[in-house]
């Protein structure tokens, strides 16, 4: 199952007075769409993170909070229900851990993809590699009612 959170930096940087720090936003947002998933099938998952350096401790923290007091939309009982752990994983991408490396080949096609479809960056995807990897993974992207992808495995924050 994959779920996709892309964010136009800069025009959430200009949308808001007071934004959140972008990624822990995309942490809150992706985590939401996890754990809708995990209770929608009435499992529990785990959290594992590739190291950034000095954004992990940040990362720690954004976790921790969520799963402490929830988020604006959800309460910390949700998580807490499904999450396995208060604190996530976060471990060195010398360790080559193999759903790091996807993800990490995914990144940009799906990104791309996402760009493209808001008519933000437009060049980049059709005809292109990226257009191939997407088809070839779009089937595994988080679906909501009636294969709805926008909200679900596609998350767009501008």
């Amino acid at each position: 199952m994959i779920i996709n959170v892309t964010l136009d930096k800069a025009s959430h940087l200009k949308r808001y007075k007071y934004p959140d720090h972008p990624y822990a936003y995309c942490v809150h947002v992706m985590l939401e769409r996890y754990v809708f998933w995990l209770n929608q099938y009435r499992k529990q998952g785990d959290v594992l993170a590739e190291s950034r350096g000095k954004e992990d401790l940040h990362l720690k923290r954004v976790y921790r909070t969520i799963w402490q007091d929830g988020t604006l939309y959800k309460k910390a009982d949700f998580f807490q229900g499904a999450l396995t752990s208060k604190e996530i994983k976060i471990k060195p991408k010398l360790n080559n851990i193999a759903g790091h490396q996807i993800a990490d080949l995914l990144a940009y096609p799906l990104r791309e993809k996402m760009l493209h479809e808001k008519k933000i960056r437009i060049h980049n995807f059709k005809g292109k590699f990226s257009e191939l990897i997407y088809n070839a993974v779009a089937g595994k992207i988080r679906r909501g009612a009636h294969g709805k992808l926008e909200g679900y495995g596609e998350i767009f924050i501008d």
